[in-house]
């Protein structure tokens, strides 16, 4: 579903709100954002963000190590290049610090434009694209996000801009080409954060729809050729994490490796397993229930009956 573009000035507007709030969160001292907005995961990306900057490599301590996400800790060591190699001043290094900060908000504000596009686009409604670029520019939790010192903000600006393009254009309209395009974006959005590649159940879906009408008009051969070309398009996006991550642990595998020792050493009865972060979310699940019984079975409901329909909406 496709409008015409909304008028410029209202998303202008918006857009100016968000790059103001999160202005000022950048003024704050660190101190202020220490322990609210900034958890303990940040300071390791930006140990590692700080010495790749140096240039000693993606290191946690002593040690070499490719378990994190790449691509903000990649942005996150520009400003590094700018303080002296080895430089304790605290000053310093909140300088960087607050400039890696600042590549996440610009991000952000990214995900604003393309938030209320892919709402509008998905729609017809401008309204629906202003309402939800409003909420996204000054909801709480967003500009904890945006100035977590984490790759999340990088994430999502890449996973909406991805969601726009499938609505622009589905599976089934698409060349090859336009595919492949499609695949490196996605393989960057992966170097953003590991997870986005689960984005690939979505496009198996469409695929598999696509080939139920394409094999009745004899299209199998390019039905074949777009998923090919989406698949290449992945590992060519993803290529430069997996080219820098065996240079320097020898390894395209992510994992701690021997700086593992540093960084659990970080972190009180901090596991890292996937029991750990099942654990977290368990939890979490526990606590709504007892606190909030019927909104958690509620929304437990609501949630399955949501990827429900959309699943049989896909096949049918």
């Amino acid at each position: 579903m496709e409008s015409t573009p909304p008028a410029r000035w209202p998303l202008a507007a918006i857009l100016a709100v968000a790059a103001v709030v999160r202005g000022w969160l950048l003024a704050r001292p660190i101190a202020a954002l220490d322990g609210r907005s900034l958890p303990d995961d940040a300071y390791i990306a930006m140990e590692i963000a700080k010495n790749i900057g140096w240039g000693q490599g993606p290191r946690f301590v002593d040690y070499l190590t490719n378990g994190f996400q790449p691509l903000f800790v990649w942005l996150a060591a520009i400003p590094f290049r700018w303080t002296p190699a080895g430089a304790l001043d605290p000053a310093q290094l909140d300088f960087g610090l607050k400039l890696a900060l600042g590549i996440s908000c610009v991000f952000d504000l990214g995900s604003v434009v393309l938030l209320a596009t892919a709402v509008r686009r998905g729609t017809g409604s401008r309204t629906a694209g202003l309402f939800a670029a409003g909420v996204w520019a000054i909801h709480p939790a967003v500009l904890r996000v945006a100035v977590n010192g984490l790759e999340t903000a990088i994430a999502i600006f890449f996973l909406l801009a991805v969601w726009n393009l499938v609505l622009r254009r589905p599976f089934a309209d698409s060349s090859p080409s336009r595919l492949f395009g499609l695949g490196v974006l996605c393989g960057i959005a992966a170097m953003a954060r590991i997870d986005l590649l689960f984005v690939g159940l979505f496009f198996a879906f469409e695929s598999i729809r696509a080939l139920r009408a394409m094999r009745l008009r004899g299209g199998g051969p390019q039905w074949l050729a777009k998923n090919l070309a989406l698949a290449a398009g992945t590992v060519a996006g993803y290529a430069p994490w997996m080219l820098y991550s065996w240079l320097h642990t020898g390894t395209i595998i992510p994992g701690s490796g021997r700086a593992v020792r540093w960084i659990t050493l970080t972190h009180a009865n901090h596991v890292l397993d996937a029991p750990f972060y099942l654990g977290m979310l368990t939890d979490g699940v526990a606590s709504v229930d007892a606190n909030l019984p019927l909104f958690g079975k509620a929304a437990l409901a609501i949630t399955i009956a949501t990827f429900a329909a959309a699943i049989w909406r896909r096949i049918a």
